[in-house]
This record gives C-alpha cells, structure tokens and sequence, in this order.
C-alpha cells in the first residue's frame, strides 16, 4: 500500500541518500529530459550531485520523478517484506521479525517510510499492545 503523496522533504532527502547521490545524477544523465523540464539551459552533467538532489527535493512530484521514486521505494519495500517473511518462515513472531530486519533494512534510518509503503500498519499494531 504505497502513499508516495505523503512523502516529506527529508524523506526525499533520505531515499534519494539511500539510493545514493552520484546514482541520482546518473539517473539524469541518461534522462537529459529531467534537466531540460526542471532547469531548461543546463545540461546534467554539468549539475552536481547536491544541485541534482535538491531539483528532485523540490520537484519530486513530477511524474518521472514519482515513479523513479516509486521504482527504488518498490524494490525496498519487497526486499524488506521477503525478508520479514523469512524470519516469519523460520518461526519467529512478526513483531520480532519486524524488530529484527528493520534496523539493517534500507528503511532503518526511517522506518515510518516502510510502514507508509508496506501491508504492515503500524497504527493497528500500536492499538494492539495497548488493548
């Protein structure tokens, strides 16, 4: 369940560091269309790395930037989740699995945008422990 319309400015700042700086440049690099939209006079590989990250900061609801986004969140998200299963598999509980590949997942630094992304809520896991 994805709610990439609810992404904050650090949470951009975040996913755009995990997917790393210099493979975000490289992203416009092989779309020179990103640049000529965003910042029409200036070619990619003239940009740097922080001017690249601050156009998708400010930008990131243009549609090619929504679904670069989306593609990397995706691939974390499933990666996370196959691996939460596989605690899961192994007999643990889902909240020790959570507790357990969460922390070393792409989402450790930010686990609220795994929970933005994923089937888990959080919300009901909450209203659980106090019931």
């Amino acid at each position: 369940m994805s709610r990439i319309e609810e992404l904050s400015e650090n949470e951009i700042r975040y996913i755009c560091d995990k997917i790393g700086k210099n493979e975000v440049k490289k992203a416009f690099v092989q779309n020179p269309n990103w640049s000529k939209e965003l910042k029409p006079g200036f070619r990619p590989t003239s940009l740097s790395t922080a001017e690249v990250v601050e156009l998708v900061v400010k930008n990131w609801q243009k549609p090619f930037l929504l679904e670069f986004l989306s593609t990397h969140i995706n691939t974390w998200v499933e990666e996370t989740e196959t691996e939460i299963s596989n605690q899961i598999a192994e007999g643990k509980d889902e909240n020790i699995a959570l507790m357990l590949v969460l922390p070393t997942s792409r989402f450790g630094g930010s686990p609220d945008l795994f929970f933005k992304h994923s089937y888990f809520d959080v919300d009901e896991r909450i209203r659980e422990s106090r019931a």
